[in-house]
């Protein structure tokens, strides 16, 4: 897609030194090129729907807020 950057953002239960690079270099190895994320956001946790799904909506709104950084 065109003006679209592919992101990943992640829970992880414990905090893990390098975990960013752990996850690129494993994507890495497994996805083709177009599908490895540029970016991967760490969170302590994901928001929730009142379902208990990820809240797509609100991790993407909490994105645009801080830029994508993060």
């Amino acid at each position: 897609m065109r003006g679209h950057r592919l992101e990943a953002v992640v829970e992880l239960g414990a905090p893990l030194a390098g975990a960013e690079q752990i996850l690129l270099r494993h994507c890495r190895e497994r996805l083709a090129p177009g599908k490895v994320p540029r970016h991967i956001h760490i969170r302590a946790k994901m928001p929730l729907t009142p379902g208990g799904k990820p809240d797509i909506r609100k991790v993407v709104a909490d994105l645009a807020k801080t830029g994508g950084s993060g």
